[in-house]
C-alpha cells in the first residue's frame, strides 16, 4: 500500500507539459510480466555507458530490498554521462521500472531523464525524469502503439553539478524494467490516452547553454532539457527600419539535418510566416539579418519553435533582437527571476502537445508537473 507521499511523488512528473488522463489499460493492476529488461549482478554488460558517471550500487534505498542497481552518483555528483539497454522489441502494452534520483535540488533543471528510444533513428519515444527524492518511485509508459517497433531504454545524467541549485542533487538511477502485457491491451480497452494542450513550456531565461556551461542570461528551449519542445511569440511590433537584427544559438541535429527547430517572422494578424532562420549549429549567440524592407508598416512579431525531442544537439536560444525604432530586446539584460509580463520580457509561449507518461496507483497517466512547496 503507498503512502501520500508515494502518491504524491507518483505526480511529480518531467517537463511539466501535459495533464494526464487515464490512459490504455483499465486493468493494470493485472498486468503480466513479459519480459524481463534489466538484471544487474555484478556488472553493467550488456548494458553500455558514456562519461564516467554509471556504476552498479548497494545504497540502500526505500522502495527496494538492498541490491546492486545502476546509479549516475557512482561516479560523483559531478561526473556525467549514460547507460543505454541493448535494442529489444516492443512486444507488451506497458514497461515500466523503478526510478530515483534528481533533476537539481527542486527538479526543473532538465538535465536529468529516462528515454525510451527508435533504434532505427534516434526518435524518443517516451520520456520521464527523475522523482526528486533518494527512494524509489515506479514509473510505467504505455506502449501498445509501438508493438514491433526496436527500441532501448537510456538514462542520461548531464549535471556536472556546476549549474546552480547549490551542492548535489545531480545524480539519478533505475532498477527493475520490466515489459507488461495488460489482461485487457490497449486495442480491447475502452480507456484510451488523451493528449492535452500543456499547461507550461520549454522556453525559459537561462544562464548556462546545452552543455551545462554559464553563459549571460538569454531565451532558451532548454528549460525542460533537450527533448523540450514548445513554441514562443513576441510582443507585437511594427517594421520601421530596413532590417531586423538578431542572435540566435542552438541545433536542431549535429548537422542541422533534422530541421525541427527555426526563427520565424509572422505576420501578427493572419500568422504567415514572412521570414525563416535555421539555427547556427553552435552553442554560442551567432549574428543574424533579416532584410524587411518590403514589410514596412506592417504589424509582425518574432516567432521561436523548437520541435526536436531529441536528447542532444535539440535546443535553441535567442539572444537579442534590434528592429529599432520600434522594438529591441537585449536578453542579457534580463534574468532568470525577473518578473516582466510573463517573465519571459513579454514574450508569450505558445502551446503544443507531446504525451508524457506514468503511472500511479497501478495505472498509467498522463500528468501536469507540480513544483514542491515548502
Amino acid at each position: 500500500m503507498s503512502s501520500d507521499n508515494d502518491w504524491k511523488h507518483q505526480f511529480i512528473g518531467w517537463f511539466g507539459a501535459v495533464i494526464f488522463i487515464l490512459a490504455f489499460c483499465n486493468a493494470a493492476k493485472a498486468a503480466q510480466v513479459v519480459k524481463v529488461l534489466s538484471v544487474f549482478h555484478h556488472r553493467l554488460s550488456p548494458w553500455v555507458t558514456t562519461g564516467t558517471a554509471w556504476g552498479l550500487v548497494n545504497t540502500p534505498r526505500p522502495g527496494i530490498v538492498p541490491h546492486p542497481h545502476p546509479e549516475s552518483q557512482a561516479g560523483g555528483e559531478a561526473a556525467t554521462g549514460a547507460i543505454s539497454s541493448p535494442d529489444f522489441v516492443v512486444e507488451g502494452d506497458l514497461i515500466s521500472f523503478l526510478a530515483n534520483g534528481w533533476d537539481g535540488r527542486y527538479g526543473g533543471k532538465g538535465l536529468n531523464g529516462y528515454y525510451l528510444i527508435r533504434a532505427s533513428d534516434g526518435a524518443v519515444l517516451r520520456r520521464a525524469v527523475p522523482p526528486d527524492e533518494d527512494g524509489f518511485v515506479r514509473i510505467t509508459w504505455p506502449v501498445s502503439d509501438l508493438h514491433g517497433q526496436k527500441v532501448y531504454f537510456e538514462a542520461i545524467d548531464r549535471d556536472n553539478n556546476k549549474n546552480g541549485t547549490g551542492d548535489g542533487f545531480a545524480w539519478l538511477g533505475f532498477d527493475k524494467l520490466v515489459m507488461e502485457r495488460c489482461e485487457v491491451p490497449a486495442n480491447r480497452s475502452h480507456w484510451y490516452s488523451v493528449p492535452l494542450p500543456p499547461g507550461e513550456n520549454t522556453w525559459q531565461i537561462l544562464q548556462h547553454d546545452g552543455a551545462g556551461r554559464h553563459v549571460a542570461p538569454y531565451l532558451s528551449s532548454l528549460g525542460f532539457g533537450e527533448p523540450g519542445t514548445g513554441a514562443i511569440t513576441s510582443p507585437p511590433f511594427v517594421v520601421k527600419g530596413p532590417v531586423i537584427r538578431f542572435t540566435l544559438c542552438g541545433w536542431s541535429g549535429r548537422y542541422g539535418e533534422r530541421h525541427a527547430s527555426k526563427a520565424e517572422l509572422i505576420d501578427a494578424r493572419t500568422k504567415a510566416v514572412l521570414q525563416v532562420a535555421a539555427p547556427p549549429l553552435s552553442d554560442a549567440l551567432k549574428r543574424y539579418e533579416w532584410n524587411v524592407k518590403d514589410l514596412k508598416g506592417r504589424l509582425v512579431q518574432i516567432r521561436l519553435v523548437d520541435r526536436d525531442p531529441n536528447y542532444s544537439f535539440a535546443w535553441m536560444g535567442l539572444g537579442m533582437v534590434d528592429a529599432k525604432p520600434s522594438y529591441s530586446l537585449n536578453f542579457a539584460d534580463e534574468s532568470p527571476t525577473k518578473t516582466n509580463g510573463l517573465g519571459l520580457a513579454g514574450w508569450r509561449p505558445q502551446m503544443m502537445q507531446s504525451k508524457q507518461y506514468c503511472q500511479s496507483a497501478g495505472v498509467p497517466f498522463l500528468i501536469t508537473r507540480q513544483r514542491r512547496v515548502g
